[in-house]
């Protein structure tokens, strides 16, 4: 039976992504008794932090992932539960002092566009770009600490 072009597609993203699973290790960090897992590969000293949307699992970036890193260092995170938006601020915080990232893109899609605002009303001085795809800006009411 001849396969679907939907069929042909669908495999070669598996194939893809198998192989991305190969070529890079998970690494773990642990914060607030939660484990945090991201990906951190690539080359140069500017990075781009790439924050998937609210299932938060950091390989659904693998293409961009493989992408960058040609050029350019790219972290990109697995988010753990966590009780309210600012744990994930300082777990993230948390990995890029680890990883001694510097000149910092932020890339942020649906929720990790919320993230990555969030991130900047605490540490702007860190951040040289931001951007935003498929997300909101935050109110007035959610930019203070009671953003929860």
């Amino acid at each position: 039976m001849k396969q679907s072009n939907t069929e042909k597609s669908y495999k070669r993203l598996k194939d893809a992504l198998t192989a991305f699973r190969k070529e890079h290790t998970l690494k773990k960090l642990i914060f607030l008794d939660k484990e945090w897992s991201y990906y951190s590969c690539g080359k140069g000293k500017d990075c781009i932090i790439i924050l998937p949307g609210g299932l938060g699992t950091g390989e659904v970036a693998f293409c961009y992932i493989q992408g960058l890193e040609r050029c350019h260092r790219v972290i990109s995170p697995i988010y753990p539960p966590a009780n309210n938006i600012w744990e994930l601020v300082e777990g993230l915080n948390r990995i890029i002092e680890r990883e001694s990232a510097e000149n910092i893109t932020f890339f942020g899609v649906s929720f990790g566009g919320i993230l990555a605002q969030c991130y900047m009303q605490r540490y702007s001085e860190r951040i040289r770009n931001l951007v935003l795809a498929h997300t909101t800006t935050i109110t007035d009411q959610c930019a203070t600490e009671e953003f929860e």
